[in-house]
C-alpha cells in the first residue's frame, strides 16, 4: 500500500526523531556554555556576542559533519549512484527546521494545553513542566519535524 504523498515517509520520521535528540543535545550544550558566554560578556563585550553567535550557529556544521558521515556510510552500501548530497546544505536546512519545528510545536502546544488565565506563580511552573506534557511536546515536535522533512524529501525528489 502506497502512502498519500503529502503524509511524511519513513526517511521522513527517520530524519525528524533524529533532529529531535540532535536538537536536545544541543540544547544541553548550549546550557552548559552559556553561563561562561555571560561572563565573557561582561568582561569582553565583543568577544563574548562573537561566541554567543558562534554557539547559536554550531549547529550548522555539525549537523553537516554528521549528515555527510552517516551519508557516506549508507552510499557506501548502496549499488545505485544516486546525485550527491551537500552536507552544508543538510547543516543549514537542519538547524532551520529545527527552528521552525520548535516555533511551531510551541504554538501546537498552546492549542493543546492552554496556559491558566491567572497570574503565574508557583503551581503555573510546576504545570508547565508537567510529564505529560512534555511527551506531548515531544509528540508534537517529533509530527511537525517529520512533515519538515517530507516537504524537503519531496523538493529533492522533483526534478
Amino acid at each position: 500500500m502506497k502512502l498519500p504523498r503529502f503524509l511524511p515517509n519513513p526517511e521522513a520520521w527517520l530524519s525528524a526523531i533524529a533532529l529531535y535528540f540532535f536538537g536536545m543535545g544541543f540544547g544541553i550544550v548550549f546550557g552548559m556554555v552559556l553561563p561562561f558566554i555571560f561572563e565573557l560578556i561582561e568582561r569582553v563585550p565583543r568577544l563574548g556576542w562573537l561566541a554567543l553567535l558562534l554557539v547559536w550557529l554550531a549547529p550548522i556544521p555539525v549537523a553537516a559533519a554528521i549528515h555527510s558521515f552517516v551519508h557516506g556510510i549508507l552510499d557506501a552500501a548502496d549499488r545505485e549512484k544516486k546525485k550527491p548530497r551537500h552536507g552544508l546544505f543538510a547543516g543549514l536546512f537542519a538547524w532551520m527546521a529545527w527552528l521552525f519545528t520548535s516555533v511551531v510545536s510551541s504554538f501546537v502546544m498552546l492549542v493543546i494545553d492552554p496556559p491558566p488565565n491567572e497570574p503565574p506563580d508557583g503551581a503555573f511552573l510546576a504545570t508547565m513542566t508537567r510529564t505529560s506534557t512534555l511527551s506531548v511536546f515531544a509528540i508534537v515536535w517529533i509530527a511537525v519535524a517529520a512533515f519538515v522533512y517530507r516537504i524537503e524529501n519531496v523538493r529533492d525528489r522533483e526534478p
